[in-house]
């Protein structure tokens, strides 16, 4: 069990909170330093049960990649099926362990950004402004994900019902698509059952990095605030200009330190999604470029369109997730020299007055440095580079279809 740390409760905390039990079910734990609020029987089981996950999760991977080799009579939308999920799902994987490899590297992270760095400032309006952010990706995920799976399931049973074909969601290496066994036709309704935890499951990673992002460009937001409410310390006629310029000079490097230690989070969150930058790229430019194809051909198809349309739509938004709101994080980053340039410095006639120009010198070289998050080490994140990537994969599909 790990250490869990006593915080004074925001609403963002109080949103992890809930989130992590959400983690803890899927087997994600330790991510967050709360306590899981769930019934002491209930984490019982889950503990139980945890080892099964992770030997069910390496399990289902394997079967989806071995339909690769083992299923020789797949029709054009099963093998396109076993192109998309075969290959993504078992990336998907990868990420959830590339997460839990870096899982105290995530907590640290998560405990920084949310929590103690809240305590040098916390600008109420711009907290609201990321919770609301946060349910509404959380939301919008969760309803495109269920929307993917029922989709599946609806086509699979209309295929059934209208050509008596086998029920087939997902492509894995057994049972046959053409086996038509009981013990085969309850293993697939097993397969589809399983199959809907396993894409909740492996889309937790998408959430975890997609908060620490969101968490960085929010937090540069209130590192601009912070800096720009600084001249307000002048505006206290009870003091001496002298003790304004002291109680100045204190705020001035409690802010410069929340800088620095807003940088260290930067860097851990590279080290943590160098990897998955470069995978999300990977999988969901290949996806594109396997899909546009197939709503193309699945014209006189509506639900498979439908179908096709869904995934297409949920692996933008994943990309989405990553470039956009890490290209949000470094537009914050950039605002951040002027926002310290504008902190008061010019109010400061005393003798401290060089000392702390020499501070504002230094945190403005500081905070000049680029914050840029990159896939593949040369791929910016950035809105730019998102409809670059999408206007490459059309590209390349209208010179080949």
């Amino acid at each position: 069990m790990e250490e869990t740390k006593k915080y004074a409760p925001t609403d963002t905390t109080k949103l992890l909170d809930k989130f992590n039990k959400i983690l803890y079910v899927f087997g994600f734990r330790g991510f967050w330093m709360g306590d899981v609020k769930l019934p002491k029987t209930v984490m019982k089981i889950i503990d139980i049960l945890y080892p099964v996950l992770i030997i069910t999760q390496g399990t289902f991977g394997t079967l989806q990649l071995g339909a690769y080799f083992t299923q020789k009579h797949l029709n054009s939308v099963q093998k396109i099926d076993a192109l998309v999920m075969g290959f993504g799902q078992p990336m998907m994987l990868l990420y959830c362990l590339n997460c839990r490899y870096y899982k105290k590297a995530c907590r640290e992270v998560f405990y920084h950004l949310f929590v103690v760095l809240k305590t040098v400032y916390n600008d109420k309006e711009t907290e609201e402004n990321m919770v609301k952010r946060l349910k509404l990706y959380f939301g919008a995920y969760l309803i495109f994900s269920l929307l993917v799976v029922l989709l599946y399931g609806s086509y699979a049973s209309v295929e059934t019902v209208r050509k008596g074909a086998t029920f087939v969601t997902v492509v894995t290496a057994w049972p046959d698509v053409t086996d038509t066994s009981k013990l085969a036709s309850y293993a697939r309704v097993g397969i589809f059952m399983y199959w809907s935890v396993y894409s909740f499951t492996t889309s937790v990673v998408i959430i975890i990095v997609l908060i620490i992002f969101l968490g960085l460009t929010y937090q540069y937001i209130n590192l601009q605030r912070y800096f720009e409410n600084l001249n307000s310390i002048f505006e206290n006629d009870r003091l001496s200009h002298e003790e304004m310029e002291k109680n100045f000079e204190k705020a001035l490097q409690n802010g410069i330190k929340a800088h620095s230690e807003t940088l260290w989070c930067v860097k851990q969150c590279r080290m943590i999604c160098s990897a998955i930058n470069a995978g999300v790229i990977l999988l969901t430019t290949g996806t594109l470029v396997i899909l546009m194809p197939a709503i193309l051909g699945s014209k006189d198809d509506l639900l498979e369109a439908m179908m096709y349309l869904m995934v297409s739509n949920i692996v933008l938004m994943i990309m989405a997730f990553f470039m956009c709101n890490a290209g949000d994080t470094t537009v914050e980053a950039q605002k951040l020299p002027n926002a310290i340039y504008s902190c008061g410095w010019y109010n400061c006639y005393g003798k401290r007055s060089a000392r702390i120009r020499s501070l504002v010198v230094v945190a403005m070289i500081q905070a000049q440095e680029p914050v840029v998050f990159t896939g593949f080490g040369v791929i910016e994140l950035s809105y730019e580079n998102f409809v670059t990537i999408i206007k490459s994969a059309y590209s390349l599909i209208s010179v080949f279809h």
